[in-house]
């Protein structure tokens, strides 16, 4: 059984569903240029979730408070999140929580952030780092700027309502 395919052979990038708002700023193109340069390009479908996710409102509150992105395992939902979590950190200074189930998911996610703040040849980056802790469980980067991002798996003394 074959990937569903659209009318011009190549895969579908189109949601089979979805609401979207009208993206009004150019905040998900910004991420993507950024994070493409560290994580690959992204195909169509990871920039239109990227687009939604970063789009402002001209007094810099988000569009869209929450998403939902219905993607089955192994399908890329991975980097729009890792663009997103870079942008944030670096442009904006956000303070940011990653959680999820698995150990080993929340790892890999702060392990492939982590990297390009570690990175010899990121310079620019190494110099934004006030600090990183890789405690297994208390993983954050800490930046200059006062981004920090936490990575946790959820269990019962971490809750969704986390501040």
């Amino acid at each position: 059984m074959g990937k569903e395919k659209s009318r011009g052979g190549r895969d579908n990038q189109k949601p089979t569903f979805g609401s979207f708002p009208d993206v009004v700023s150019d905040e998900g193109q910004k991420a993507s240029m950024l994070a493409s340069a560290f994580f690959g390009e992204p195909i169509p479908w990871q920039q239109l979730v990227l687009d939604v996710m970063c789009d402002r409102y001209d007094d810099g509150n988000y569009i869209s408070r929450t998403i939902a992105n219905f993607v089955s395992r192994q399908n890329g939902k991975s980097w729009s999140i890792r663009a997103r979590v870079v942008y944030g950190l670096i442009v904006y200074g956000e303070r940011i929580l990653y959680t999820c189930h698995n150990g080993d998911t929340a790892n890999t996610m702060f392990e492939e952030i982590c990297s390009i703040f570690e990175d010899d040849d990121n310079p620019e980056l190494k110099n934004l780092v006030d600090h990183i802790y890789h405690a297994n469980g208390k993983e954050a980067i800490y930046l200059k700027n006062g981004g920090k991002l936490l990575v946790r798996t959820r269990n019962a003394k971490l809750s969704r309502g986390q501040t």
